[in-house]
C-alpha cells in the first residue's frame, strides 16, 4: 500500500465486517479477537471481504486464529460509547474503528486497547498527538476532508454540467467531525460559487423525510458524504437520484458503481489493506502509538458513463482521459 503523509477526502468513514463466528470452529493456537465499531447498520458487502482477505494474506484465518466482535450503532450516535465500552469488556486485541465519531468513543473508552482508525481530523479531534508520533493507543489512516479534494469532484461536475449552481450534502449531522466538513463546504461556497445547502440523515428512517426535502428543494446535484449510514443504503439513495434526474457525486466509487455519476477520492479498498497491515504489526507486537497515522497519496475519478447517458450530460473527452474508472 502506497501511503505518504497528504490531504484526503472523506469520505469516509466507513463501516465492516463479518457475523461472530459460529461455536465450535476448529481452531489451534493463539485465537486474536478484533472488535469493530461501526455507526452503521451492518457489515459491509464491498469492504469487509477486501479486509478479511487482506488478514489471511497474512495467515488470519476466521475460525482458526481469528475471531471478529463486530458492533454496529444503526446510525445512532449516543450508542457508540456503549458499544466501544462493551468491547473493552470483552478483553478484545485490538479495536477497529471506521469513522470519526467511532474513534473517538473508542479513544474514550480505554488507553489500553489497541485502536486502528479510518477517521477524518485525528490531531484535531485528539485521537493522537500528531501524525508522525501518535503516541497513546491509536493510530491508523487520516481521511482529512479538504477545500482542495471536495473541490476536484464539484470541478470535474461542473465540467459536465457547467450550470450547476445549487448542490444538496446528504451525510449525518451529528458526527464528530461535522465541523471539518462545513468548513470545506464554506470555503468551496467561496470560490465556486455555488450554494451547498445539507440534508440530514441520522438513520434508515430519516431517508424518506430527506428524499422529500431534495425533492422539494430542486438542487442540481446531490452531494453524497460517505458516513456508515450513507454507504448502508447507498443504492436506495441512487436509486431515488435516478428518479429525479439528479447527477450525484461522492468521495467514494461505491457509489458510482450503485448508479451514482462520478466520484473523486482514495481507493477505499486499498485504505482496508493498509488497516490490515496495522492489524498485523500490532499483533506481532508493536505499539499503535510508534506507528505513524499515514495518509493516501492516490485519488481516482471514476465516472459512470450509462448514468451521464441517461441524465443526457455529454462527459467531456479531456474528463475521460483524466478518469482512472469508466463504469458502462
Amino acid at each position: 500500500m502506497k501511503l505518504r503523509a497528504g490531504s484526503l477526502v472523506i469520505v469516509v468513514a466507513l463501516f465492516l465486517l463479518t457475523a461472530p463466528l459460529v461455536a465450535g470452529a476448529q481452531r489451534t493456537g493463539k485465537v486474536y479477537t478484533i472488535g469493530t465499531l461501526s455507526l452503521g447498520a451492518g457489515p459491509s458487502r464491498t469492504y469487509g471481504p477486501i479486509f478479511i482477505n487482506a488478514l489471511r494474506d497474512r495467515g488470519y484465518e476466521l475460525g482458526r486464529n481469528l475471531m471478529m466482535e463486530p458492533r454496529y450503532a444503526s446510525g445512532r450516535m449516543e450508542e457508540l460509547p456503549g458499544l466501544a465500552a462493551d468491547l473493552v469488556r470483552r478483553k478484545v486485541d485490538i479495536i477497529l474503528a471506521f469513522g470519526a465519531s467511532e474513534s473517538v468513543a473508542a479513544v474514550k473508552a480505554t488507553a489500553t486497547v489497541p485502536i486502528v482508525f479510518i477517521s477524518t481530523a485525528p490531531v484535531e479531534l485528539g485521537l493522537v498527538g500528531s501524525l508522525a508520533r501518535p503516541g497513546g493507543n491509536a493510530t491508523g489512516v487520516s481521511v482529512d476532508v479538504t477545500p482542495e479534494v471536495y473541490g476536484k469532484v464539484l470541478e470535474f461536475l461542473k465540467a459536465m454540467l457547467p450550470s450547476v449552481a445549487r448542490i444538496a450534502t446528504l451525510g449525518h449531522p451529528d458526527r464528530v467531525d461535522v465541523h471539518v466538513y462545513e468548513r470545506a463546504l464554506r470555503e468551496l461556497h467561496q470560490r465556486l460559487r455555488v450554494e451547498l445547502r445539507g440534508v440530514a440523515v441520522r438513520h434508515e428512517g430519516d431517508l424518506d423525510a430527506a428524499f422529500a426535502a431534495i425533492a422539494s428543494s430542486r438542487p442540481h446535484a446531490l452531494f453524497l458524504v460517505a458516513d456508515p449510514v450513507i454507504l448502508h443504503h447507498r443504492k436506495r439513495i441512487t436509486d431515488f437520484a435516478a428518479k429525479q434526474a439528479l447527477p450525484t457525486v461522492a468521495g467514494t466509487e461505491v457509489f458510482v458503481v450503485d448508479g451514482g455519476l462520478m466520484s473523486y477520492g482514495p481507493n477505499v479498498g486499498e485504505l482496508m489493506r493498509g488497516v490490515a497491515l496495522y492489524v498485523d504489526k500490532i499483533l506481532k507486537g508493536a505499539k499503535a502509538g510508534d506507528l505513524p497515522v499515514e495518509q493516501p497519496t492516490k485519488f481516482e475519478l471514476v465516472i459512470n458513463l450509462k448514468t451521464a447517458k441517461t441524465l443526457g450530460l455529454t462527459v467531456p473527452p479531456s474528463l475521460l482521459l483524466q478518469a482512472d474508472q469508466v463504469i458502462e
